[in-house]
């Protein structure tokens, strides 16, 4: 268990796209710094690096579900709030359907300037998502219904396990791992013993999660 190299990094400037996910980031940085210093000496979480890559700098990427605002310049009727379909698409009044997921805000913006440019003069266009429905967590291993679950705000381990069904009579409730990519873009890997939360004991280990986290249950 690491207990005496902690550290506590703000994320990167526009990695991930608008000021609320970095203040957010910012949030659970401290509170997972909270509770691994006070978990050190009761063994509820451990923490270790499990791989070390290249610092992850990249602005956020549109994804499914995920609800974006459309500013077309002196054209309202061109702008407006829409919702990323389930095919990966958006609708856009004139050009019909156009293709967003996997995309930043900024790309979009470019490729509507370029269809748009068809029915108007030199249209500027600005894109910003304003409700990240796309964030993830993943759920693997020994619950009832392992898969991909949408993260809520303020979401914590509890309750994504609550919500894939629960542990099954096979899972090892004392080491349950997350795996989740620091801003330095070092995948590290939690270890929670899941008994001290369940029982009461120690709720420190009901850690909040993030974005993209991955939770297995062995």
């Amino acid at each position: 268990m690491i207990c005496n190299s902690l550290k506590v990094s703000a994320p990167a400037a526009g990695g991930r796209g608008y000021l609320g996910q970095s203040i957010a980031g910012l949030v659970v940085a401290f509170a997972m710094a909270a509770v691994l210093l006070t978990g050190c000496g009761g063994q509820t979480v451990k923490q270790r690096t499990v791989s070390a890559a290249a610092p992850d700098s990249r602005p956020y990427t549109i994804g499914k579900d995920d609800v974006l605002e459309v500013m077309v310049w002196k054209q309202p009727e061109l702008s407006g709030s829409v919702k990323v379909a389930n095919d990966g698409t958006i609708t856009e009044p004139l050009v019909g359907r156009v293709p967003a997921v996997g995309l930043t805000p900024d790309q979009l913006a470019q490729n509507l300037r370029d269809s748009l440019s068809h029915y108007t003069n030199k249209p500027e266009v600005t894109v910003r998502v304003t409700d990240a429905q796309s964030q993830v967590v993943y759920v693997l291993g020994q619950v009832h219904k392992p898969g991909v679950y949408q993260l809520h705000s303020d979401e914590t381990l509890s309750e994504a396990l609550a919500e894939a069904g629960g542990l099954n009579d096979f899972a090892d409730e004392g080491s349950i791992q997350i795996v989740r990519r620091n801003a330095g873009g070092e995948d590290v890997q939690y270890t929670i013993n899941y008994k001290n939360v369940a029982s009461g004991a120690d709720l420190k280990g009901d850690v909040p999660l993030q974005r993209g986290d991955t939770i297995t249950v062995p």
